[in-house]
């Protein structure tokens, strides 16, 4: 028996050299410096799946689970698919958070030391169907990295209701108004009902849309 428990011992043992060794691998790093640099722990940063309409918005509660860090910074970063934006992102309970491409980083004058929504982000999709996001996170307890996991979730984009394509400015036509208005929206000016300016569906507004509202009024495949 003894002899038993002390093979089981040295394989655990082996397992654990064996992850850190290629962790350090892939980082880059050697053992010394994973140990010195990277704190582990079992906290995930995610938000829940959610449903919105294509041209409307939707806010989810960025959480953090648990955590057992001292936090100082965190900062997570979005993969978003064709379609979707993020429009904009406010505080949520456990620090302030600010935006810039597509990176949202939260910080706090006193540690964040527990779990909670740290985030609450507003995203918008043009395009219907199931929209992937990834998470990846980088977070610091005062110089020290920790590992902090990023879960990727979706939004579900369903089909507007009775959405007239070309009607931009949702007034129930589609004339040469809208075709002004996309001009301006194209140029960075105003806003848009962007499912219903997405004449060739592919999740993007652009001078190709605007070309087709074009032939689209010109009585050309409507």
């Amino acid at each position: 028996m003894k002899k038993l428990l002390a093979v089981i011992l040295s394989v655990a043992m082996l397992f654990s050299v064996m992850c850190v060794s290629v962790f350090a691998a892939e980082s880059g790093k050697d053992d010394a410096e994973i140990d010195s640099d990277l704190i582990f722990g079992s906290a995930s940063v995610s938000f829940d799946k959610a449903t919105v309409k294509a041209g409307e918005e939707v806010t989810v509660d960025l959480m953090l689970k648990e955590n057992n860090f001292d936090l100082t910074e965190i900062k997570v970063t979005f993969t978003l698919p064709e379609g979707v934006t993020i429009v904009k992102v406010e505080n949520g309970d456990l620090g302030t958070a600010a935006l810039s491409n597509n990176v949202v980083t939260v910080a706090s004058e006193a540690v964040i030391a527990e779990s909670g929504c740290i985030a609450k982000v507003t995203f918008k999709a043009t395009a219907d169907g199931e929209k992937a996001i990834g998470i990846a996170v980088n977070a610091k307890a005062g110089a020290e990295d920790v590992l902090v996991n990023g879960e990727a979730s979706a939004i579900t984009v369903t089909k507007a209701d009775d959405l007239l394509i070309g009607d931009v400015d949702d007034d129930g036509l589609s004339n040469t108004t809208d075709l002004a208005l996309m001009k301006l929206f194209l140029a960075g000016v105003g806003e848009i009902n962007e499912a219903a300016a997405d004449m060739d569906g592919n999740g993007d507004v652009d001078t190709t849309d605007l070309a087709m509202l074009k032939l689209k009024l010109a009585g050309v495949n409507q």
